[in-house]
């Protein structure tokens, strides 16, 4: 009698540790499942998060690569010899002007003889040596290029004078501003920047970009001599929308 209640407990208990062990098991499964759902999850929402970040990147280079292109082109002109076209060529995808940039600008304080290439000036602190300077009197102007650092009152430029320059005659830099749609080397399109020969990338990732000149008259023109209003228009890989500025240009 003794011996059969001993066997029952013994399967009674061999019973309770194989529920137990099944249990666990069944658990572990569940919890194998539902770990691997959270982090599909969380995979998911990281990517999406990423494309997120990528786009909101893209739009703030845009936004502020588009704000450096329309503040430089209202100064389209101001490099140049007066009377001469705020753009000196046009394209579809690019186009040149000369201007100040940096606002870099001063006057003869003393009249420059012919064959002198020693400016005195009123201030010439700051101007970056081999810079294009423009001096213009009133009957004439030329280029030349500073083969210094400019000083406080002295301009050293790279040519003699051919003439006689008065005093009082205008001194100021001339930046050739080049913007164009490039590559990079995965033959990603993007809009580039030269100032001086120096390039860089202002908006990468983008899939569109063009530019359209008018007149005066409001009507298309492809003369950059008429040229008083640029639209550029662009648009980012992977982000809708079209960014649209119009740009009234110095005439």
């Amino acid at each position: 009698m003794v011996h059969r209640i001993c066997q029952k407990s013994v399967l009674s208990v061999n019973s309770q540790r194989g529920a137990s062990v099944l249990e666990l098991l069944i658990a572990i499964a569940i919890s194998s499942v539902v770990f691997s759902g959270v982090c599909s999850m969380m995979a998911q929402y990281g990517q999406r998060f990423q494309t997120h970040q990528i786009a909101s990147g893209l739009k703030q280079e845009s936004r502020i690569g588009l704000e450096v292109l329309t503040s430089e082109l209202k100064l389209a002109g101001t490099g140049g010899a007066p009377g001469e076209a705020a753009l000196l060529k046009i394209g579809k995808t690019e186009l040149w002007f000369n201007a100040n940039l940096s606002n870099l600008q001063t006057v003869l304080s003393q009249t420059a003889q012919a064959g002198t290439q020693d400016l005195i000036v009123e201030n010439g602190s700051g101007w970056p040596d081999g810079k294009e300077v423009i001096l213009c009197s009133l009957d004439r102007c030329m280029a030349n290029r500073l083969i210094r650092a400019g000083r406080a009152n002295a301009l050293s430029v790279d040519l003699p004078l051919p003439a006689v320059f008065p005093a009082g005659s205008a001194v100021f830099v001339s930046n050739r501003v080049h913007y164009y749609l490039g590559q990079d080397d995965q033959g990603v399109p993007r809009v580039m920047r030269e100032v001086d020969g120096g390039i860089g990338t202002l908006i990468s990732g983008i899939s569109d970009f063009r530019l359209e000149y008018f007149g005066r008259n409001g009507f298309p023109t492809t003369d950059s001599a008429l040229v008083a209003r640029v639209r550029v228009t662009a648009s980012l890989k992977d982000v809708r929308g079209l960014t649209i500025h119009e740009i009234g240009l110095r005439t």
